[in-house]
């Protein structure tokens, strides 16, 4: 006994948002990273190392270096 594509609508529906707001997601946490692969598990010595002068003029943004909040 064949199943109506119209009770399979709902799932499809929900399938399809689910992909598009998981590629969502991920677009945006690339963009907000300047297109880097996240960092996670970021330690004490990550967070307070200091960049080289030199290294900083090739760096697009400041923010692992900024003293402001």
């Amino acid at each position: 006994m064949p199943v109506p594509f119209e009770a399979l609508l709902p799932y499809a529906i929900m399938i399809g948002m689910f992909g598009i707001s998981g590629t969502g997601l991920a677009v945006v946490k690339n963009w907000q990273n300047e297109g880097k692969r996240p960092r996670y598990s970021v330690d004490q010595w990550d967070r307070q190392s200091t960049i080289d002068p030199a290294e900083q003029k090739l760096e697009r943004t400041n923010k692992l270096n900024s003293d402001g909040p």
